[in-house]
């Protein structure tokens, strides 16, 4: 008995198949997703609000394996576009269309169109399908097109075929610059849910390249705003998140580039005089990038550099908070989520300022103190 029940299990595991199978060269693998909305109106049934239904606009991209392995191709990537109203039924439909079979777990990069973003309940549509789905990833970043999402993916980049994966490696590696903001998934959808209002960072695309600059604001799932690469850069600083920047100061009629090498920005929310103060304190490293060539003077180069010093703190201070300002007035938004530091930290504080929240962060005062140390004059000293 025992050896008739061994066989059968031995049958079992020897005869068993993956019966679900796709082989690797079947499989198109998806390294890039545009979603778009395009309104349109149904004149058969218009609602009695006159609203217009959504109809949405997905392109993917992926590419030609076979000249990524050194074959003869004349195409880098093959990019496809469909409509509909559900963007779970566009992605189905592709699978219609081509040969392989679509894989979007490889997918660095979802673009969003501003059309989309100008619309609450269909950019919370999209969120919800990217959340939901098992057949997405979790380890990408969510983007605005400066242009429509049909026309960027399909713009060639003379450098690198899968170019989701250069966008994704531009994104993750903050040592390059602080221009780019960081918006990953897990950020934005954690943001969202907790502030109400998020980061996004944009990309722009030219004749043979892409440009990762600026971001969009987003708030009560609109885009509500943009930001330019200063301010983006500033507001990195105050997440946190500058491994590699540079600010320049004038001395003696020259304009001194100072490289930040590394920094580090410390939050503290206080209640002064019955006002909320935020104080975000800056300790950054770095290095002069450039000055006059003359003959050395250790005398003239210490106070050179503490002058550098002096002025690049303050140019810091200034700039960094002039953005601040600027999103708290212009836009309301508590990007850098304020509001759950007092809530995890100070709970008896937020129990008393949490009803109304909006217009005391208004109010909310900043003070930007930055400690700027400078390290060498570059590979001299």
């Amino acid at each position: 008995m025992i050896k008739r029940v061994s066989v059968v299990i031995l049958i079992c595991i020897l005869m068993t198949g993956c019966w679900d199978k796709v082989e690797i060269n079947k499989r198109a693998f998806v390294s890039m997703v545009g979603i778009d909305k395009v309104p349109v109106e149904d004149d058969a049934e218009k609602p009695e609000e006159d609203e217009t239904k959504s109809e949405y606009i997905v392109t993917i991209a992926y590419p030609n394996a076979g000249l990524i392995a050194g074959k003869d191709g004349e195409e880098s990537k093959y990019v496809y576009t469909s409509k509909g109203v559900n963007v779970a039924e566009i992605i189905d439909e592709f699978n219609t269309r081509l040969e392989k079979t679509l894989f979007l777990r490889h997918a660095k990069i979802i673009i969003l169109g501003k059309e989309l973003m100008k619309d609450p309940k269909a950019f919370r549509e999209v969120l919800d399908y990217i959340e939901r789905s098992p057949k997405i990833g979790r380890q990408l970043h969510i983007m605005i097109g400066d242009k429509n999402p049909d026309e960027l993916l399909k713009t060639p980049v003379k450098d690198e075929p899968i170019v989701g994966a250069l966008i994704r490696e531009v994104m993750n590696e903050n040592r390059r610059t602080a221009k780019v903001t960081h918006s990953n998934l897990e950020y934005v959808l954690k943001s969202l849910q907790e502030s109400n209002c998020a980061i996004i960072s944009k990309v722009t695309p030219f004749e043979d390249e892409y440009k990762i600059s600026g971001s969009g604001i987003i708030k009560d799932y609109k885009l509500i705003g943009e930001l330019n690469e200063a301010d983006s850069r500033n507001l990195m600083y105050l997440f946190n998140k500058v491994q590699n920047s540079i600010v320049k100061v004038e001395i003696d009629n020259q304009i001194v580039p100072i490289e930040i090498m590394r920094s580090h920005t410390k939050l503290k929310v206080e209640e002064e005089n019955n006002n909320l103060v935020a104080k975000f304190t800056i300790n950054s490293e770095a290095r002069i990038g450039s000055h006059l060539f003359d003959i050395s003077d250790p005398n003239r180069d210490d106070h050179y550099i503490k002058e550098v010093e002096k002025l690049g703190e303050k140019r810091l201070e200034e700039e960094i908070g002039r953005t601040y300002n600027m999103i708290k007035n212009d836009y309301n938004v508590d990007l850098l989520q304020i509001n759950e530091k007092i809530r995890k930290f100070n709970p008896k504080l937020w129990d008393k300022i949490s009803k109304d929240w909006d217009s005391i962060y208004g109010n909310t005062k900043v003070v930007i103190k930055s400690n700027l140390k400078v390290r060498t004059m570059g590979v001299i000293k």
